[in-house]
């Protein structure tokens, strides 16, 4: 009887070679799988021990305290901004001057303001301040002018300065040596605040000229006024703009002034605060239409479109005839949509209070 042959080493290595492969594979998938956690427990406890290396460090250094000093005058200064969107548009958010000049120190923290002393503001006075200057003739357009020309001649840039501050508004002219601006651009002024001066200028006037104030609103009354009295220039003639108290929705009016939004970045504006008293920043104008008229205990308010902002204040609301229907004095933010509402106070007013002061202003 003969024995079947025996089996060949070589089909048997051959056989047994892939059930090694794979529990090689088994093996490496088990070990991955086991280094894999591992690796990722590593990886975040060395990221945890970073950050809490670096937070005890700025602990050290105090920068957890100055971020969050940091973060608080952030705020502060959105809610001052906020703020200030709500008050009337003139005040500068700093002194300004040429680009090298370093910003003039504040008085020290213990100095206190200046006493308030007696001034030409408050209600009508029985003696009119204003008397024997009226009635005032409007000015014409002189030969070659137009309407802007004219509304252009009669506006002015006001400037009122003192030792630690600089507030820019507007005014027009209502009479030859008489200009019309808001009691809070002269604030200072009104205030007797030490070393405070008015300076109004304007391409009529051919450059700065100092100004002083006849009389002017008090800080608790709605009304928002304020008379400077300059001597024009000889040979110059600045323009006389007439008063309107007619005035309708859907009008359609124009801003004159000067703010601070445009006049930061002309070089005009930037030699004149620098100590050049013949330079003259342009004027800015912009339109709109009246969106409604309100009465305020018989204040006419205008709300209107043309555009306004800081340094607009005391400027002119004209209508189409070159004729003031209202003087732009605040400005109102709507902070869910984002939308601005300019306020003039109503020329009506303006003729009434003015006549109250002994000067009579008359329409063209």
């Amino acid at each position: 009887m003969s024995l079947p042959p025996p089996a060949s080493p070589e089909r048997g290595r051959v056989a047994a070679g892939p059930n090694r492969a794979r529990d090689r594979k088994k093996y490496w998938l088990l070990a991955l799988g086991l280094m894999l956690p591992l690796l990722a427990l590593a990886v975040l406890y060395w990221l945890g021990k970073d950050d809490l290396a670096q937070r005890q460090a700025r602990g050290k250094l105090g920068l957890a305290d100055w971020q969050a000093a940091n973060l608080a005058a952030l705020e502060g200064e959105v809610e001052a901004y906020k703020k200030a969107l709500t008050q009337a548009p003139c005040e500068l958010p700093e002194r300004p001057g040429p680009a090298t000049e370093a910003p003039a120190p504040a008085g020290p923290a213990s100095e206190a303001p200046a006493p308030e002393a007696a001034s030409p503001a408050g209600p009508v006075p029985e003696a009119a301040p204003l008397a024997g200057r009226g009635p005032v003739a409007p000015s014409e357009p002189e030969a070659g002018e137009n309407t802007a020309d004219l509304v252009e001649r009669a506006t002015v840039m006001v400037l009122v300065d003192t030792p630690d501050d600089l507030t820019q508004g507007t005014g027009f002219f209502i009479a030859p040596d008489i200009i019309l601006t808001n009691r809070h651009v002269v604030d200072n002024l009104r205030k007797k605040r030490r070393g405070a001066q008015a300076l109004v200028t304007s391409k009529a006037l051919g450059g700065a000229v100092p100004a002083r104030l006849l009389w002017s609103t008090g800080p608790d009354e709605l009304r928002d006024y304020a008379f400077l009295e300059i001597t024009p220039p000889p040979g110059r003639h600045p323009a006389v703009l007439a008063l309107s108290g007619e005035t309708r929705r859907a009008d359609h009016i124009s801003s004159w002034g000067y703010p601070v939004l445009f006049t930061k970045t002309d070089p005009q504006s930037a030699a004149l605060l620098a100590g050049d008293l013949s330079a003259v920043p342009e004027v800015v104008y912009s339109e709109g239409v009246v969106s409604v008229m309100q009465d305020l205990d018989g204040l006419p308010l205008i709300n209107h479109t043309a555009e306004v902002s800081h340094g607009s204040s005391g400027g002119p609301l004209v209508n189409a005839r070159g004729e003031v229907v209202g003087i732009n004095s605040m400005i109102r933010l709507d902070e869910r949509s984002n939308r601005q509402v300019n306020i003039a106070l109503g020329s009506r007013d303006i003729i009434k209070y003015a006549a109250g002061l002994g000067l009579t202003l008359s329409g063209r």
